[in-house]
């Protein structure tokens, strides 16, 4: 079966998750998770992208990406690959520690990116490993409370969507937390079963597959293509997108 296209253009966001080979357990201990996630620090210096949330679980890990000029695949390959070498390395065994190709689907940021971290940092707790997501240190929910500083970790773009007073931020994304279940409005099996691996609603979403049929010859999509894509689906000018493009840039 041929595998889903991956559409790249820079500064698409992504829900990436990546599952232990057969179930099996990813990390040993906390070196284990320390070692990910300077490689994924690494890894941001190297090929230049965001990381907006992450969950570390025993057999999985979630992170909510956003890319920049470098293609997805090559960012989690060498991310998977580097982890998968040390693993080997300590335990003196061969073979796989991942499950085949990582998940990832594309999301309309503006519309789904609050509860993408709603769902990643909801991991702990409704696997029942924690009772208070603020005792799981695994995850990007601490940051977010302003209790541990991630130098690697932005921020900013999930607060924006919050409120724009920088000040009540904090307390913007305790209250998106408060109260909120496992049961997320976004249906992620249902998603990967499509024909497109998107978090958007329908209409957006075929606007991509479209495009992705048109330059399918090229590998990725254009991004000029996808900017005048939008614009028609959302009405809105283009000159919109480019203020809310600087804006999201000096708040980085």
């Amino acid at each position: 079966m041929a595998r889903k296209p991956r559409v790249h253009y820079s500064g698409a966001y992504y829900h990436v998750m990546l599952r232990g080979n057969g179930g099996m357990k990813i990390f040993n201990d906390q070196a284990d998770r320390t070692m990910l996630l300077n490689l994924v620090q690494e890894s941001i210096f190297r090929y230049k992208y965001r990381i907006h949330a992450f969950c570390l679980m025993t057999n999985h890990v979630h992170f909510a990406i956003q890319v920049g000029d470098i293609p997805l695949s090559k960012i989690i390959q060498n991310i998977s690959f580097r982890f998968t070498r040390y693993i080997n390395k300590r335990e003196k065994r061969i073979g796989h520690l991942f499950q085949g190709r990582y998940k990832a689907l594309l999301v309309d940021a503006d519309s789904y990116l609050l509860k993408l971290i709603q769902y990643i940092h909801l991991n702990p707790r409704c696997a029942n490993m924690v009772a208070n997501l603020s005792d799981y240190p695994w995850s990007s929910h601490l940051a977010y409370l302003g209790q541990v500083k991630i130098t690697w970790l932005t921020t900013q773009s999930v607060y924006s969507l919050l409120t724009q007073n920088n000040k009540q931020a904090i307390a913007a994304y305790q209250q998106l937390m408060l109260g909120q279940t496992y049961d997320s409005p976004l249906n992620f099996a249902a998603s990967m079963k499509k024909s497109f691996p998107a978090i958007c609603d329908d209409g957006f979403m075929q606007q991509l597959v479209e495009l992705q049929k048109i330059d399918n010859r090229k590998g990725k999509l254009s991004l000029r293509k996808l900017v005048v894509s939008i614009c028609e689906y959302y009405a809105v000018k283009e000159s919109d997108l480019h203020v809310r493009s600087q804006l999201h840039s000096r708040e980085a």
